[in-house]
């Protein structure tokens, strides 16, 4: 590895670790749950290949955490997931694998001046046709800060001007790249609850290897309308995109729609959907679709220098009482590379959780998901299906002994792409609450008068 590469990597891990800074700063207000682990496990394929299967034995460390943090000066929202996999046959060379998203808002002067600080680190495939194993996934960060200017302009109407600075680093794939962007918003307040502004955004995106010849620019006009009510949260924004490539005379354009509800239904239960027509990189796609969910899991897909056009459909559905809670998500994406139709993708996703738990001590959670990926490029194709079983004994307030059952099975176009895999788990338990696997929902103002649901 070259000492630029060396450089972008020492970059990109001090940025990530800037939304942890936070935590020095957060008060005792704040609402910090965690979990550290300790154990071990077994698997029967942990190759993940059709044929030849090979046991391994894995020794294992990990910490889990979610810290959020609300108050006039300062939004914070920090969710980790990470272990650290000892191969004790020597199958692999030992990894930490796991996943970061965190954001931090901090209100230097409330309501004129602000600053985002946000991160997204995890694992991609490298290859997006093979199975995730250690010698298929890298690691992925996803940095992005900068400020907001706010002025009043009467009782009704805002001014905001924006600016962010994002930088994607790769582990190996040669496609790190830096983003500028700056935008003006002109919005008016329609009323206590809702606004419709006007949004005008350009940015430019510069990739570190000049080989790849990709760098690009890209503009966006919409308008942003949002309202919030004691049960319901919509935001939407239409209007134009479009891209210049500094290597080719054509330019890319089309429409742009975004649309995010979410509705309290009632005291137990949420709902949510999104839908997406927008152009996207590889790197902003990884940081917008992984807070959905933030595990120990390898996010799929091509990972390329090439933009393309995201159309995308999200739906989330939550169920919480005092010892039952249910979730429910499905996912499509359909990514359409203009310039290069070969590269072109669909990603078809669903998750399923249950969490029961049995006393006051013992919690059993059940979990499934389902993965269909679709490529223009023949040979590709797969769909993977897993499921789950954790049993969880509390010893104490603080301390758990648990046991977990994992299986997946994956067909492919490809036989090297097949594969069934049967893996078990035993750790012990040291912290304090639960931590989130998302990051924070929002809280209505339904919540807000009943603090206790």
């Amino acid at each position: 590895m070259d000492n630029r590469k060396n450089t972008r990597q020492v970059r990109a891990a001090v940025l990530a670790a800037l939304p942890l800074l936070v935590v020095s700063g957060v008060s005792a207000a704040a609402t910090l749950d965690y979990q550290l682990t300790a154990g071990g496990g077994h698997s029967d394929n942990i190759r993940r290949v059709a044929v030849d299967e090979e046991s391994e034995n894995i020794a294992s460390a990990g910490v889990q955490f979610s810290l959020d943090q609300r108050s006039s000066r300062l939004y914070a929202d920090l969710v980790g997931n990470f272990a650290y996999y000892d191969y004790l046959d020597d199958t692999f060379d030992d990894e930490v694998l796991g996943n970061f998203a965190g954001q931090a808002r901090f209100a230097i002067a409330p309501e004129r001046f602000e600053w985002l600080i946000a991160d997204n680190f995890g694992q991609v495939l490298s290859d997006p046709f093979l199975p995730s194993t250690p010698e298929n996934r890298e690691n992925i960060n996803y940095f992005t800060t900068g400020p907001d200017l706010l002025f009043a302009l009467g009782s009704q109407t805002r001014l905001r001007f924006g600016g962010r600075y994002s930088m994607t680093a790769y582990e190996d794939t040669e496609v790190d790249s830096d983003t500028v962007l700056g935008e003006i918003e002109l919005s008016r307040l329609l009323s206590s609850a809702s606004s419709i502004g006007l949004v005008t955004r350009a940015q430019q995106i510069d990739y570190d290897n000049a080989a790849l010849n990709a760098d690009y620019d890209q503009g966006e006009a919409f308008l942003h309308y949002a309202t919030e009510g004691s049960r319901t949260l919509l935001t939407m924004d239409a209007g134009y995109t479009r891209i210049e490539r500094d290597a080719m005379d054509n330019t890319e354009s089309g429409p742009l729609f975004r649309l995010d509800v979410t509705r309290r239904l009632t005291a137990a239960t949420t709902a949510s959907l999104s839908l997406a027509r927008e152009f996207s990189s590889a790197g902003s796609d990884f940081a917008s679709t992984q807070s959905q969910s933030i595990g120990l899991e390898t996010a799929a897909g091509r990972q390329t220098a090439e933009p393309f056009t995201r159309e995308s459909i999200g739906l989330n559905w939550t169920f919480t009482r005092n010892r039952t809670s249910l979730s429910l998500s499905g996912s499509w994406d359909d990514h359409t590379y203009d310039a290069q139709p070969a590269l072109d993708q669909k990603l078809t996703s669903g998750t399923v959780a249950v969490r029961r738990d049995l006393s006051p001590v013992m919690s059993l959670i059940l979990d499934g998901g389902y993965l269909r990926s679709a490529f223009e490029q023949q040979g590709g194709d797969y769909t993977e299906a897993s499921g789950g079983l954790t049993f969880s004994w509390r010893l104490s307030s603080r301390v758990s002994i648990n046991a977990t059952y994992d299986h997946v099975d994956r067909d492919s176009d490809q036989q090297i792409g097949d594969y069934t895999e049967n893996r078990y788990w035993f750790y012990i338990g040291y912290g304090r609450g639960v931590p989130r696997t998302t990051m924070l929902p929002h809280q209505f103002a339904v919540d807000a008068a009943n603090p206790e649901r």
